[in-house]
């Protein structure tokens, strides 16, 4: 795997939708309830967690995550079914474009033996530039 940011495309070679059921499906889910294929109702945010953007489910105990992408910008949790959002997926908002493009360029300044368990290219939504580049600066990384 290229060094990126990684996205579901970017891991999985089947869309996100089809890969949810598929996994849902092996953990046990009912397919009656399975709800990705659904439109989006509601936003989460996207961050990056050891070098995947990922979402959360905001259902309060659930912890649900799963690894996000561009072609289909949703998140259905596999654990809950997202009941709190009546079954439906949430719509996943990323970064503006020109703030994504930074952060990811920023974090891929940090070498990693592989992309997929990146320990160290994180962002968290609130993290600033300035802030990506201190903790860059910090271990002798030129901007």
């Amino acid at each position: 795997m290229r060094q990126v940011i990684v996205r579901h495309e970017d891991w999985q070679e089947i869309p996100l939708v089809p890969f949810l059921r598929a996994h849902y499906l092996n953990i046990g889910g009912d397919l009656a309830m399975f709800g990705a294929d659904r439109a989006p109702v509601g936003t989460v945010d996207a961050w990056i967690d050891e070098g995947r953007w990922l979402a959360r489910c905001p259902r309060p105990g659930c912890g649900g995550a799963h690894v996000v992408g561009d072609v289909d910008p949703i998140f259905w949790c596999i654990y809950c079914g997202s009941t709190d959002n009546g079954g439906s997926p949430y719509g996943v908002r990323f970064p503006a474009v020109g703030l994504r493009t930074a952060i990811e360029a920023l974090l891929l300044k940090r070498p990693e033996p592989q992309p997929f368990y990146a320990r160290t290219r994180n962002w968290r939504v609130g993290e600033t530039i300035e802030q990506l580049r201190a903790e860059n600066a910090a271990v002798g990384l030129a901007d």
